[in-house]
């Protein structure tokens, strides 16, 4: 289930004052013929907002189906930033010297960050953006062309496509241009919680926790990744398979009488796998609402595993 829906106020007033929103229904493989984006100058350009946010929907409903994602994708004849990520982390792995060429190659979809004597090579954009972005981070959606990044997220609202370039660059002129619209998200995306689980001293698994709010889109999603100590320092390196899953949880949305069902999943990847189990517009009140995040690791037939009793607030 896909939690990006349009909210609806009801009439109360004072602190009795709550929202109740309209909980989404599944998208059909069927009808998501109806919200495909076209293909204009090798970004994504969506009719309007309701077919952004029904694509995203389908998008977030077949996260654990990648084939079928892949499938879209190949009949759009649209490679998304997700794509570009998964490759150069494949050839990190198997061609060190090749795979950090690569990554130069391709500054706008990743970040290093270091955590712990660990090197992360983060996508720039989010979960559930990484699947619309393309290997710029941009998308359109009606007349609003957008860029993501790791720090910002910049909107042409105008739509003039000479602007592009701009919001792709690191041109400090970016930020004070005045058809573009320039926001921080320093304080709206954050790791929330960093943990290490040790196979040996050359081999680890890593547990992370994130939080991001970006274009009116709030995610709440877990990872986890392998890593192994080389040069002085962690960095990531394929083992034998990671897992995200979670059974059955709930989610109550702030400010409102809403408590909208986590349906369970499992994720299971090389190195590195990241998975959405909260995306909204709304954030979720964390004391009101439990999702259990599993995270394991596997190497050589040793199964590490890591639980969070509850991930939105980080318990175990």
């Amino acid at each position: 289930m896909f939690m990006v829906v349009a909210c609806e106020k009801e009439e109360t007033s004072g602190a009795d004052q709550q929202q109740t929103v309209r909980k989404p229904q599944p998208i059909s493989d069927m009808e998501v013929m109806q919200y495909l984006p076209e293909v204009v100058d090798g970004r994504l350009v969506f009719k309007d907002e309701e077919a952004f946010m029904n694509y995203l929907q389908w998008i977030f409903e077949n996260q654990r189906n990648d084939m079928k994602i892949e499938d879209m994708y190949n009949h759009l004849g649209f490679v998304p930033m997700k794509d570009y990520y998964d490759a150069g982390m494949d050839l990190l792995d198997s061609n060190p010297s090749e795979g950090k060429e690569y990554l130069k190659n391709y500054p706008n979809v990743f970040y290093d960050v270091e955590y712990d004597n660990s090197i992360i090579h983060e996508m720039q954009a989010s979960v559930m953006f990484s699947y619309v972005a393309n290997v710029e981070g941009v998308f359109q959606v009606g007349r609003k062309i957008n860029r993501v990044s790791h720090n910002y997220t910049y909107t042409i609202e105008n739509g003039n496509t000479d602007l592009i370039g701009l919001i792709c660059s690191s041109n400090n002129e970016i930020n004070s241009h005045e058809e573009i619209v320039c926001e921080s998200l320093v304080s709206q995306k954050q790791q929330y919680n960093y943990k290490t689980m040790y196979f040996d001293s050359q081999h680890r698994l890593v547990i992370r926790l994130h939080e991001v709010y970006s274009l009116g889109l709030y995610e709440w999603s877990a990872e986890a990744n392998t890593q192994k100590y080389v040069w002085k320092a962690w960095v990531g390196k394929r083992l034998d398979g990671v897992t995200v899953s979670w059974p059955q949880g709930y989610a109550k949305v702030l400010n409102t009488q809403t408590v909208l069902t986590i349906p369970s999943a499992s994720y299971s990847g090389n190195q590195t796998i990241r998975r959405c189990f909260y995306a909204y517009q709304i954030p979720p009140d964390v004391n009101e609402s439990s999702c259990t995040t599993i995270h394991t690791g596997d190497k050589d037939g040793v199964v590490k595993t890591y639980t969070h009793n509850n991930a939105f607030t980080a318990n175990y």
